[in-house]
């Protein structure tokens, strides 16, 4: 056989090797991003992350769960990949791949009772909602850490909309998307009652989260996605249908 008959039998063997392989991605909902039910094709990002990985053959597996939940279940392999998550998300053991798109972080408040600050630690001053196990920004964790921050843990978002909407917080860390999402969809009395602050503590950027050990088998050809996909495009044409 030829060099180049050669050649040629190894890419058919490595495309179809390529094409049978499936990430196993364990995902908590977070819509409009990610979705179990209730947003076409499970959401903006879970969308950028089938088109980035089917660009390179590689099939996305998706698994539904509460967030602490899916942490573990991929911090002890049962899981490729913890989905959707900013790179404070990745616990020990862990890293953060290619970013898919960006996550505009801030602070939810009352729109009777808006929170006036200028920098992170200005929160100090105010009763701020987090959800268990997010990320949310070094700064804010490390102000947290030092008790400067006081926060007040809940399971997931909405609940914080609800504390916020009632006066039981002064406000709580949110993605810009989420809350619009809610407010179009679940919470839409709360429409009047609530916003985001138009301070943005930071553009996060968002993708997985992969146990180090699986980091290059399942980055390289994410990377390689992405090279040929415009992820974040895909992310800003769904979320504009989305929200038209």
């Amino acid at each position: 056989m030829k060099i180049s008959q050669l050649l040629f039998v190894l890419s058919l063997l490595t495309a179809t090797t390529s094409s049978a392989e499936t990430i196993r991605v364990a995902s908590l909902s977070w819509p409009p991003y990610a979705c179990e039910t209730g947003c076409p094709e499970n959401g903006s990002g879970a969308k950028a992350l089938r088109a980035a990985y089917g660009a390179v053959g590689v099939t996305v597996q998706f698994s539904w769960l509460p967030w602490s939940r899916a942490i573990a279940d991929t911090k002890s392999g049962k899981y490729d990949a913890l989905f959707i998550s900013w790179p404070e998300d990745c616990v020990e053991g862990m890293k953060f791949s290619e970013s898919l798109l960006t996550s505009p972080l801030g602070i939810m408040e009352q729109t009777a009772k808006p929170i006036a600050f200028k920098k992170t630690e200005d929160l100090k001053a105010f009763r701020i909602g987090s959800v268990q196990d997010y990320g949310n920004t070094l700064e804010f964790n490390a102000l947290v850490k030092k008790g400067i921050i006081k926060t007040e843990l809940v399971q997931e978002d909405s609940i914080n909309i609800r504390k916020v909407a009632a006066g039981r917080l002064d406000g709580a860390v949110m993605d810009t998307f989420v809350l619009k999402y809610f407010l179009k969809t679940d919470f839409k009395d709360f429409a009047g009652k609530v916003r985001m602050n138009a301070q943005t503590l930071e553009e996060k950027p968002l993708g997985l989260c992969i146990p180090t050990a699986m980091y290059s088998r399942w980055n390289a050809p994410l990377k390689a996605g992405i090279a040929k996909v415009d992820t974040k495009k895909i992310n800003s044409d769904y979320l504009k249908a989305f929200f038209k």
